[in-house]
């Protein structure tokens, strides 16, 4: 008597469409993490307003982003690697556990990268550190800087300085390229007009660093004449060791300002 055997046929399931597919997106977020990253760095290490990149100058920030570029690492080695080193089904399923990783990793370096070109070309945030800006500036208020290249400044403009390699400060400028400024008395005068500053507030007089009633400075042609709003507590122009600010040490102009608008990057 003949038996009858019931054979049981595997379905062969091909993976490799799946497993292309995959690799092509991988590869495409490594490559899009990759580009952010070095832009990032490049702009960090080459860009006068690397100080005021308030994302990379956040220690919780740079953790985050370097736990992305950690990811990126991880999966390029995969990647790089993943040809037979899995059977089909394995390797399709870590293919999409890599690119799920990269899916929410690849976007920190892209914030990070978007916020320090900005940062490099049009807007930068930082703070006020002192009283030297009172009434209209307090301690410790953040303030959003403007610049741009042919960037120009008018009278009045708040500012932001470099008065030596580390050292930035807020001021006001008071006088233009090429301009006479004279202190008389507790008054400034512009190529001999006065200056009109009633809306800067209560700022008291301002006197000569000697303490003299007349002091004169002859603005260059490439440099600003600046002083702090709180002119009897102000390190500015008036003093030697700050003088006049030549246009490459002029960092924008203050737009806004508001208190403990920046206090998360800050931590």
């Amino acid at each position: 008597m003949d038996e009858l055997h019931d054979e049981v046929v595997e379905e062969v399931i091909d993976y490799t469409e799946l497993i292309n597919e995959r690799k092509r997106t991988l590869a495409f977020r490594i490559k899009l993490s990759a580009y952010a990253i070095a832009v990032t760095l490049v702009f960090r290490m080459f860009s006068k307003y690397a100080d005021f990149n308030i994302v990379l100058n956040s220690t919780a920030i740079v953790l985050v982003f370097s736990m992305g570029i950690l990811a990126t690492i991880l999966s390029m080695i995969y990647l790089s690697n993943v040809k037979g080193i899995h059977n089909g089904e394995t390797t399709a399923t870590l293919l999409k556990k890599f690119n799920d990783v990269m899916d929410i990793a690849s976007i920190i370096p892209i914030f990070v990268a978007v916020i320090t070109i900005l940062n490099v070309t049009l807007v930068s945030l930082s703070n006020v550190d002192g009283n030297s800006m009172l009434p209209n500036y307090e301690d410790n208020e953040d303030v959003i800087i403007m610049h741009y290249p042919l960037m120009n400044y008018a009278r009045l403009d708040t500012v932001v300085v470099k008065v030596d390699s580390e050292v930035y400060y807020i001021k006001r400028v008071i006088g233009l390229p090429g301009e006479t400024v004279v202190i008389d008395n507790g008054e400034i005068y512009i190529d001999g007009v006065l200056l009109n500053q009633s809306e800067l507030g209560d700022i008291g007089q301002t006197k000569c660093p000697d303490l003299t009633d007349v002091c004169t400075y002859n603005v260059p042609d490439d440099s600003y004449f600046v002083l702090g709003d709180n002119r009897e507590n102000s390190s500015d122009s008036r003093l030697a060791r700050v003088g006049f600010i030549t246009e490459k040490n002029m960092f924008g102009k203050v737009v806004f300002h508001y208190n403990n608008l920046l206090r998360f990057f800050r931590k």
